[in-house]
């Protein structure tokens, strides 16, 4: 999925388009992040529907696990 989102991102320079790129916190807010809202938004500002899809697609089905002292090494859904 990176090697896409790269090849996205060199596609529009070359076409002496404006780029940018949202990166997100999976730690910080995942578990809060409603993504049909946040894609709505995303796609309300204008962001390439490609970006837009690949968000909503790491948002969904998430699983994580937190590795702390001691702490369950097991994975849950976020």
């Amino acid at each position: 999925m990176t090697y896409r989102l790269s090849h996205e991102v060199r596609t529009l320079q070359m076409a002496q388009r404006k780029v940018s790129t949202l990166f997100l916190d999976i730690k910080g807010g995942f578990n809060n992040v409603n993504p049909a809202t946040l894609c709505h938004m995303l796609r309300a500002k204008g962001l390439n529907p490609y970006l837009v899809s690949w968000t909503r697609s790491f948002l969904s089905g998430r699983s994580c696990r937190v590795r702390y002292q001691g702490s369950p090494k097991i994975f849950a859904p976020v």
